[in-house]
């Protein structure tokens, strides 16, 4: 332990191209000179993870079959990812793009979502974001035609929609 008087000298020598001075017991004190003066620094770092996520917000999502659906909002969705260069957001059905009855009957639709216009899924669609985004809202939107020749009966799908880094 090297302790300070206010009436000890200290004694400098250079070593290695640095100058160090010695202070109570012989110990070398780096960094400091003659006049009293002494400098010094500390690194600092600091990390951000990787936070991709989604929510969907339900807003009444029940459909009139019979006498069809133009533009209806069933859900808002808030995409959020801080990735500078961009991410992925993959929208895909549980049936195919059409609700369906416990019994197998069909009711296909079309879905409005973010660059996607009224847009069947048959298949999975991807959509590439450039850019990180915070709280980005969507709407989801359907239309679906009408069809007074469907089977009585409870008929529903799942939409899935998901965030991914690139």
């Amino acid at each position: 332990m090297v302790r300070f008087c206010k009436f000890f000298s200290l004694i400098g020598f250079s070593l290695w191209s640095s100058t160090y001075f010695v202070g109570g017991a012989g110990v070398p004190i780096p960094n400091a000179n003659a006049a009293g003066q002494a400098t010094g620094s500390v690194e600092i770092v600091g990390e951000v993870p990787v936070l991709c996520g989604v929510e969907v917000r339900d807003v009444n999502g029940t459909l009139d079959l019979v006498s069809g659906e133009t533009g209806k909002r069933v859900a808002t969705v808030i995409e959020t990812c801080n990735i500078a260069t961009g991410y992925a957001v993959t929208i895909s059905s549980r049936h195919s793009g059409a609700l369906q009855s416990v019994a197998g009957d069909r009711a296909p639709y079309r879905i409005t979502y973010s660059d996607i216009s009224a847009a069947p899924l048959a298949e999975p669609v991807t959509l590439s974001r450039n850019e990180a985004r915070f709280d980005y809202y969507a709407p989801v939107i359907i239309t679906i035609p009408a069809n007074r020749f469907l089977p009585a009966g409870a008929y529903s799908d799942a939409i899935t929609i998901a965030v991914s880094a690139y």
